[in-house]
């Protein structure tokens, strides 16, 4: 049943979505009685609210309650059927708008992958082109009938291949284009952020971009100044950006046809063997044992079946819903959920990362975990108290 606060959020998405871009300039000081991050929100935008309203995070207008901060951590697009294509591209749109109807410091928008292909993968793509090439790339990837050669389709426009048409990338409108850019421009979407000790990216950080930061790899982590290193790099290349393609030198390249997009953006962390052509280049597989020591890490982008796969897991045991940690030291790895503030006590020789993407478009919502920054814990609809 729809809430009346998810169906007042619903009216002001919408109604926020409507014309030019729009963000919210900063509000008045104030403190937050908490800060809460919630994964990837690659799902129907009534979902998302109802998530939040099961948090009782929403008031009854339809907004963010005032005492509390929000963290996304990106991937706005790009979920459903393809039957689902048209709702999932104005739902992805309407988040944005609702995201950024609200005051910079109260809600933080990460930047992940699928938003930045917008200005990416998608940036020479008009609303027709895109049509036409999922046309031909659906009856390929989906139907097993190609036209013509991959190779030739992806060479015609400029795309790594059949799948990222039909399937990653596959809700684009060029209105959504509209609202990155304007976005990014007025500093709304983040490469990363810092609260709480915790350092919170779309994908999760190695220690190669530490050392492209000018960090120190090896040395004691502080997250306030990797988030205001990968920041200032965005910034910058969003400075530098007139058209095509968006780059950020060292951070992230999005794909074309030669290749798939690489990067921090792309980030899956594995226990198998990564072979790059050299240490310095950029990737979409990470070993585990890269992670930096003595750094706590909050990212979204990969589902429990897929982490449990790259870690050597039992993937048969992959639920969908509850927080997880995966801990890395020189002599152990351990993934599994999240079970109480003492499993993010971290030691100058541990990686601790909290993976938040527990993939809302199919976990029951009533087993979707959000996380309480400062405390540190699991906030679930089945425990949280008022």
């Amino acid at each position: 049943m729809t809430t009346e606060d998810v169906t007042s959020a619903l009216a002001l998405a919408t109604l926020h979505s409507q014309g030019a871009p729009f963000a919210a300039p900063i509000g008045r000081a104030r403190a937050f009685r908490r800060t809460v991050a919630i994964g990837d929100p690659q799902t129907s935008l009534e979902r998302f609210f109802t998530v939040l309203a099961h948090h009782k995070l929403l008031d009854p207008r339809g907004r963010l309650r005032d005492d509390t901060r929000l963290i996304v951590m990106g991937d706005y697009f790009d979920w459903g059927a393809p039957a689902q294509r048209r709702t999932a591209a104005a739902d992805g749109l309407r988040l944005l708008a609702w995201i950024a109807m609200h005051p910079p410091e109260q809600v933080i928008a990460l930047t992940g992958n699928h938003d930045l292909a917008r200005v990416g993968e998608l940036a020479h793509f008009s609303d027709a082109l895109f049509a036409q090439a999922q046309r031909e790339a659906d009856r390929a990837y989906l139907d097993k009938d190609p036209e013509r050669k991959e190779a030739l389709f992806c060479e015609d426009y400029n795309t790594p291949s059949w799948e990222l048409i039909a399937r990653d990338f596959s809700v684009f409108r060029e209105t959504q284009r509209t609202w990155i850019t304007s976005l990014l421009r007025a500093g709304r979407l983040h490469l990363a952020w810092s609260e709480g000790g915790v350092l919170f990216t779309h994908a999760g950080v190695s220690r190669r971009e530490l050392t492209v930061l000018g960090l120190d790899p090896q040395g004691p982590q502080d997250p306030d100044r990797i988030a205001d290193g990968l920041n200032a790099a965005l910034l910058k290349a969003v400075r530098r950006w007139t058209e095509g393609p968006l780059y950020i030198p060292d951070l992230h390249h999005p794909g074309d046809h030669h290749d798939e997009g690489v990067g921090m953006l792309y980030h899956r962390f594995t226990v198998e063997p990564v072979a790059r052509p050299k240490p310095e280049s950029m990737h979409r597989r990470t070993s585990v044992y890269e992670l930096p020591r003595g750094l706590l890490q909050a990212i979204g982008h990969v589902r429990d079946k897929k982490s449990r796969a790259l870690l050597g897991q039992d993937v048969s045991r992959a639920h969908d819903g509850p927080l997880r940690l995966l801990r890395v030291s020189d002599s152990a790895l351990r993934y599994g959920p999240l079970e109480a503030p003492s499993d993010t006590v971290l030691s100058d020789d541990t990686a601790s990362v909290w993976h938040l993407d527990g993939g809302m478009s199919h976990a029951d919502l009533t087993e979707y975990s959000l996380l309480d920054v400062h405390q540190r814990a699991s906030l679930t609809t089945l425990d949280r108290a008022d």
